[in-house]
């Protein structure tokens, strides 16, 4: 084969890949918001606001037991494998499986301790969903350990699948089933998030087995290298970054839950979603344009690198746009389908949905500070980011319910992606912006 058709080759691969791992996102999505869906409509809004506090305490404290390594193994351990050093790759499973469970159970019995004893720093009726979210800490940190190892490997279905997509469509039938069953009269927060342990234990044992059957992360002699100062260093910064570019609507409904009622969090959880949606428009236009701005970034060519980054935001403007003027006609009748109480949270959707518009016109720029190496950079606006995050939650989701909280996302996203534009203009001369975009008129074929 010649090198032309080589390469052509692993381009058409490269793109499948990506098209299967976005296929797995959306259908996790869809399978995610059909969960919520029948929760809302089968117990209402304050069984799902408390369903949904639970799980998302789960997820963002199983991503703190991890301490980093499912961040960066991807970049360790396809370093390892590259260069053939099997003593370090499996160190690196080991170490990141042990802190995963270790750390996850100590942060669980911290949480849990945390609900009952906090002196009524925990509401009483979201005591109960948090101590069974946190009994799912380390599992859920396994979990996501073990798809990083299967992605280092180039296994894409068994890093993606069981998480994104087994986990939800099981917890789908598994509601379908309870409630045809005759469950109803017991059909809480508390069975469901019950119902989810079993299921992410199930996946999370069979995921395990699958990835020490199929890839190669033993040594048969035993040996192993560690390396524990330098991959934590590495990794754990990272987390507060994927809170916000890959947990947004998880590490909001944590700190929102604490501050509304369970009701107000329920109807603030489907308006969120809902708004939500145009998120997919901008990572499905962004996993096109990024490898090739990467590309040509990496050459010197900020012409074409500045044409595809601009065509990319006219194209999620025009789609957030329209998407807005969806959502502010069939709105309403969009969140009566999850009951009674949802409309009331008309207002927070198009704000969040405001906030989304925000992202879209700004451009690219996290990924720009990625293909950058401004990592750093990035990392210390998002650890910034936090305790602004919980300051206006409490200012504006305590007075104002939902819309509060919504607004208090407003604030966030947009302090988030005007101070990440400034950078990018600054440190690569890139201006990705809308407005940009509008007065250089893009090409419609940059190279």
């Amino acid at each position: 084969m010649s090198a032309p058709d080589s390469a052509k080759q692993g381009v058409v691969h490269m793109v499948g890949n990506a098209a299967r791992v976005f296929s797995f996102r959306i259908a996790g999505a869809v399978l995610t918001f059909s969960i919520q869906l029948l929760i809302a409509r089968w117990a209402g809004a304050e069984v799902l606001g408390l369903y949904v506090f639970g799980l998302s305490a789960c997820v963002i404290v199983s991503i703190v037991a991890g301490l980093g390594y499912a961040h960066s193994g991807v970049r360790f351990l396809g370093a390892y494998l590259g260069q053939a050093d099997r003593a370090r790759l499996v160190g690196y499973v080991h170490a990141g499986r042990a802190t995963a469970l270790i750390a996850g159970t100590v942060l669980a019995a911290a949480g849990i301790a945390g609900a009952y004893f906090s002196a009524g720093l925990i509401r009483s009726d979201q005591r109960a969903v948090l101590a069974i979210g946190m009994l799912c800490v380390p599992v859920f940190a396994l979990l996501r350990m073990n798809g990083t190892i299967a992605q280092s490997h180039s296994a894409y279905a068994l890093s993606f699948l069981p998480n994104q997509v087994m986990r939800p469509l099981l917890m789908l039938l598994a509601i379908v089933a309870t409630w045809h069953l005759g469950a109803r009269n017991g059909f809480t927060a508390e069975t469901l998030l019950w119902l989810n342990l079993a299921i992410v234990v199930a996946i999370a044992l069979c995921q395990h087995w699958l990835v020490d059957q199929r890839l190669a992360v033993k040594a048969p002699s035993g040996q192993k290298l560690f390396e524990r100062g330098r991959w934590v260093r590495a990794g754990a910064p990272m987390m507060v970054v994927t809170m916000f570019t890959s947990y947004f609507p998880e590490l909001t409904m944590l700190i929102a839950g604490y501050f509304l009622s369970a009701q107000d969090m329920g109807v603030f959880n489907v308006a969120f979603r809902v708004a939500f949606i145009i998120t997919f428009g901008i990572i499905a236009v962004d996993a096109i344009t990024t490898p090739r701005l990467s590309q040509h970034f990496a050459r010197g060519d900020l012409d074409n690198a500045q044409q595809i980054a601009a065509r990319g935001t006219l194209i999620k403007t025009a789609g957030g746009a329209i998407a807005i003027l969806i959502l502010i006609m069939f709105g309403e009748p969009i969140l009566a389908l999850f009951g009674d109480e949802f409309p009331a949270g008309y207002y927070a959707m198009l704000i969040v949905a405001a906030a989304q518009l925000l992202r879209c016109v700004t451009g690219p720029v996290v990924n720009i500070m990625n293909i950058a190496g401004q990592e750093r950079r990035m990392l210390a606006v998002f650890a910034l980011l936090l305790p602004v995050t919980i300051v206006a939650q409490a200012a504006l989701a305590t007075t104002y319910g939902p819309s509060g909280a919504a607004f208090a996302v407003f604030l966030v996203v947009a302090t988030w992606v005007t101070t990440l534009y400034r950078i990018v203009t600054r440190s690569t001369g890139l201006h990705p912006s809308i407005v940009s975009a509008v007065r250089t008129g893009p090409v419609l074929n940059p190279r």
